[in-house]
């Protein structure tokens, strides 16, 4: 989960300290004037003089694609396709996919502690296509296809 003020650093350098347990990045200039308003919010309005931040770190990954032709076009138009041949509201089509794209190793929205985050329903919830990867969305269109294929929707790739 993040809140508003919440930054990802897409690609942060790594600069080995040589001493156990310090870990340091360099952000980039880019950013500096974003963390240094983080670092005054923290210390000075909400009166913490704790040096704690919350961290999430991770490999950098190349973000899904956008726009005609993407794999962002893909998973919706094949969703879309899905939706109107059987009836089903085009968010449940997409919802079914990323429960069943899950069990293919798509990944599983989580909370702060890390545990899976359920619908109204109990079941495991697939991250938000805002944040695959590419090989996220290329796990996420095959379990399309396949839902497709399962239920005899002929796709139309666009």
């Amino acid at each position: 989960m993040s809140s508003p003020r919440t930054i990802i650093i897409p690609a942060a350098e790594r600069i080995k300290t040589g001493e156990r347990g310090v870990v340091s990045f360099r952000a980039g200039e880019t950013f500096e004037q974003y963390l240094v308003h983080l670092f005054r919010y923290q210390e000075i309005e909400r009166r913490s003089p704790a040096p704690y931040y919350w961290l999430a770190i991770d490999v950098p990954h190349r973000p899904r694609t956008t726009g005609h032709g993407s794999q962002n076009h893909h998973i919706n138009g094949h969703c879309q396709q899905i939706s109107v041949e059987t009836g089903q509201p085009f968010g449940d089509v997409k919802r079914l996919a990323k429960q069943f794209a899950v069990t293919m190793g798509y990944p599983i929205l989580e909370d702060e502690s890390g545990e899976p985050i359920l619908d109204l329903w109990g079941d495991i919830q697939g991250i938000s296509e805002r944040n695959c990867s590419t090989e996220d969305a290329a796990i996420l269109i095959e379990a399309i296809h396949q839902i497709a294929a399962e239920m005899d929707v002929e796709l139309i790739e666009v």
